[in-house]
């Protein structure tokens, strides 16, 4: 199936079609239990969108020259990444299934820099950082509203609607597990390592500041984030560290979602005044000190992305800043004999991978004494 869909635009567009429903998406994706089905699902339609951004990727700006002009929404692409952003606060009540949700919208950031484009001037950063922060969020009216994403919902797709339950024919019994399942979907502990991708794909789409970082993958004409979707990229450092450990698999520190925060956020911080560099310090600070030997290692992935190159202007002298930081939280924390061993070992991998790590080790034998 995936091989016609590659050759043929026709089905790869009609198969995008049919989902630019709501209840196609939850009967597909949120209300499925069947986790390879749901990603089953996934696959296909990212096949479909390959295909269809082929043709598609140049009308996508149309859209903006008036989107409340039914006739400007002109992409099957765009209108769909329009209805999953639309509808994406329902998708509160099956947070349990909600990873291949926000697969689709990671999977339409890596098409291209029109569809990055596209989703940067929808707002998506502000909405998906808002689902994820929810009640602690300031800005819950402003990202409620919807008046610039007015997708078209195809209301009778050609492979049919779902079929709802009549209530009215339920026992007691069927109607207390029909609650529990809803109830069980509602209060999962969800996965957001899809929704940390899409949101750093699309921060290293645009230049942040004067110069370019070495994690920016577009030059995108963009104004920049608004004030409430800086608010909610670069909170205080606390909940960037919520933000890092949810979207993250702290017993993983090789996965996609990881690499994707440290580059999204170093790329952020690359010429930024405001402090977001000392607050990613921070956030290492409080994870090598509130993490035990088993859960440090996502933290060291940080340091090891701000020891690569951590930006800022050569009078800011950001690597010596953010060698000696963690020199001075792993020396706080030496009586750890478990925890130590993994610093030991991070420390001769970082050495051995980059020179200059090594050159500053070799010139500053007093700052690292005390491991010997």
């Amino acid at each position: 199936m995936k091989a016609y869909i590659n050759k043929n635009e026709v089905c790869a567009k009609w198969l995008l079609h049919q989902f630019c429903n709501f209840q196609i998406l939850e009967e597909n994706f949120l209300q499925c239990f069947n986790k390879e089905i749901r990603k089953l699902n996934a696959g296909l339609l990212y096949c479909a969108m390959l295909k269809a951004y082929e043709t598609e990727h140049s009308l996508l700006k149309d859209y903006w020259v008036d989107p409340s002009n039914p006739a400007n929404n002109k992409t099957v692409l765009g209108n769909l990444a329009l209805v999953l952003l639309f509808n994406i606060f329902q998708v509160k009540r099956f947070v349990a299934h909600c990873s291949q949700y926000f697969q689709l919208l990671s999977r339409l950031t890596q098409l291209g820099p029109e569809m990055r484009e596209f989703l940067l001037r929808a707002r998506a950063i502000g909405l998906l950082l808002e689902f994820f922060y929810d009640d602690i969020s300031p800005h819950k009216d402003l990202f409620r509203d919807m008046s610039e994403i007015r997708p078209i919902e195809l209301e009778r797709p050609e492979i049919g609607l779902p079929t709802q339950i009549d209530k009215k024919q339920m026992s007691q019994f069927q109607e207390m597990l029909e609650k529990k399942r809803q109830r069980e979907l509602a209060t999962a502990i969800p996965k957001y390592k899809y929704l940390t991708e899409a949101v750093e794909n699309l921060i290293r789409s645009f230049q942040n500041g004067e110069n370019k970082s070495i994690y920016q993958t577009d030059s995108i004409a963009f104004d920049g984030l608004i004030q409430a979707e800086k608010d909610l990229y670069q909170p205080d450092a606390k909940f960037i560290k919520m933000f890092f450990q949810n979207g993250n698999n702290a017993s993983n520190h090789k996965n996609r979602a990881l690499k994707s925060f440290c580059k999204g956020h170093i790329h952020y911080a690359w010429n930024n005044e405001k402090g977001h560099f000392q607050d990613l310090l921070n956030v290492m600070i409080m994870g090598l000190q509130e993490s035990d030997y088993l859960n440090v290692k996502p933290y060291l992935a940080l340091v090891q992305y701000l020891l690569k190159n951590p930006g800022g202007t050569p009078g800011e002298n950001r690597f010596d800043h953010v060698i000696t930081t963690f020199l001075e939280s792993v020396q706080n924390n030496q009586q750890f004999y478990k925890f130590m061993e993994v610093m030991y070992e991070f420390i001769f991998k970082v050495t051995s991978a980059y020179p200059h790590v090594l050159l500053w080790f070799t010139q500053n034998p007093d700052k690292w004494r005390f491991l010997v």
